[in-house]
């Protein structure tokens, strides 16, 4: 799909390598997929709004008045699905004049996003990596359509290709074994 159309583009390789890390680009596109018209957005975000805890229509019908002042610019035609959350984010703050709340709205409207197809379909989170902010999950790659093992935060919203763990997903790895437990009683906690 697009990794494998900049690949043949020889105006982005030096040599055999590319100067485009499919990763990096793949990573982009999740966060940022799907992209649509700025006319309509005032609608996307209400539909966003009505569907998040302790936001009731007429509350939403207040944040949208925040929208009305805010400028956005002439010149952009298109938004990304991790704009309209910002956006989201940033009414809801103006609106009720903080930045933290008890509810999770960071959560909630990626959610929410995913629901509605305004945003990547979530991921199928399975695991902890034990890194700081990092969650194990299988994501359909929009650059190349396939399911692969992915690192993404935990709204699965942000993500970014495992690609080098490939050989031990895909079991061409055979010199040493490495699995997934598939029971709890394999992990011996229960």
């Amino acid at each position: 799909m697009i990794v494998d159309t900049l690949q043949q583009d020889r105006g982005l390789n030096i040599g055999k390598k590319s100067i485009l890390s499919t990763d990096e680009l793949d990573s982009l596109l999740y966060s940022r997929l799907p992209y649509f018209s700025i006319y309509g957005l005032k609608e996307k975000i209400y539909q966003i709004l009505i569907l998040l805890p302790g936001i009731t229509s007429s509350k939403a019908d207040e944040i949208l008045g925040y929208f009305d002042q805010i400028s956005l610019s002439k010149s952009q035609y298109v938004m990304s699905a991790n704009q309209l959350q910002d956006i989201c984010k940033a009414l809801i703050c103006l609106s009720e004049m903080q930045t933290t709340f008890s509810i999770d709205y960071h959560w909630h409207i990626s959610l929410t996003c995913q629901k509605l197809g305004f945003a990547m379909p979530a991921p199928i989170i399975f695991a902890d990596t034990n890194w700081v902010k990092d969650e194990f999950g299988f994501v359909v790659n929009p650059g190349t359509g396939r399911l692969e093992l992915w690192r993404v935060d935990y709204t699965g919203s942000i993500g970014y290709p495992m690609s080098i763990w490939k050989e031990w997903v895909n079991g061409t790895r055979t010199d040493l074994k490495w699995g997934i437990y598939i029971k709890p009683t394999e992990y011996g906690q229960v």
